[in-house]
């Protein structure tokens, strides 16, 4: 058993020896849904909307399990209710194929503004949790290029409003540039 013990860690730091780490620039358009907000009085509202996101997205994969993203995110909001951004930092967890596909993870922190039209709410900065799942797909004949389909959502808690914890969510077809 120790035998084979050391021999999957000879082949796994020999796998991850091999490997350079990628940095990658990219953008991604897509769907607003699933608005969630929670009052402290326990109160909640539910909008299903089908407005649109726009991202721009910079990281790095370390290796082929292990990668580093920072984003920002333009959620449009139906009616004009407000005008909300948010940037995050956030690792990713996947799993590299050889065909090209890697399944992923994603999870961090960030900061979100929520500019408002009422005149009774300010606009501030204000913390939220970055989370999500998603699968990309790096043509192996083209490794420049990598074409992602995501489900992300951010949780940003909002003073001076009715219900104050809010979760944002969109479904987007990103490209991304491969810097080696």
């Amino acid at each position: 058993m120790k035998k084979l013990i050391l021999l999957a860690a000879f082949f796994s730091a020999n796998a991850f020896a091999q490997f350079q780490p990628s940095f990658y620039i990219g953008a991604g358009y897509g769907d607003s849904h699933d608005i969630k907000s929670t009052s402290d009085n326990g109160g909640s509202f539910s909008q299903s909307v089908s407005e649109k996101t726009k991202r721009g997205y910079v990281g790095v994969k370390v290796n082929p399990f292990l990668g580093f993203e920072g984003q920002y995110v333009k959620y449009d909001m139906p009616n004009n209710a407000a005008d909300i951004s948010s940037m995050s930092v956030a690792g990713t967890l996947g799993c590299s194929f050889n065909s090209g596909f890697r399944p992923y993870l994603i999870g961090g922190v960030g900061i979100s503004v929520a500019n408002s039209n009422r005149k009774d709410v300010e606009s501030e900065a204000r913390p939220s949790l970055h989370y999500g799942v998603g699968i990309e797909y790096t043509p192996p004949m083209l490794k420049q290029l990598t074409i992602r389909l995501s489900t992300e959502k951010d949780r940003i808690y909002l003073e001076g409003i009715d219900n104050p914890r809010t979760t944002l969510g969109s479904t987007y077809l990103g490209v991304s540039y491969n810097l080696y």
